[in-house]
């Protein structure tokens, strides 16, 4: 189940925008703007949605779910 997910994960750390803020580090610190780290959590949650078979109802759960594993 969680084959794709690890997948889109990879995906999203390795997004052109994310690879343009990393490239702001001080102190192997990255920074991002709230709304970048917004959007990849969104992404995160919406390919745990659909690795879970699209049910309606999981958002939150998905949500922070995400979170956890970006490390939020």
């Amino acid at each position: 189940m969680y084959a794709n997910w690890a997948f889109c994960m990879q995906n999203i750390t390795s997004n052109p925008l994310t690879i343009n803020a990393m490239e702001n580090q001080t102190d192997e610190t990255t920074l991002k703007t709230p709304e970048l780290r917004e959007e990849e959590i969104r992404l995160a949650a919406y390919y745990l949605w659909k690795e879970k078979g699209e049910n309606h109802g999981s958002d939150s759960e998905d949500w922070f779910q995400a979170e956890e594993y970006l490390g939020n």
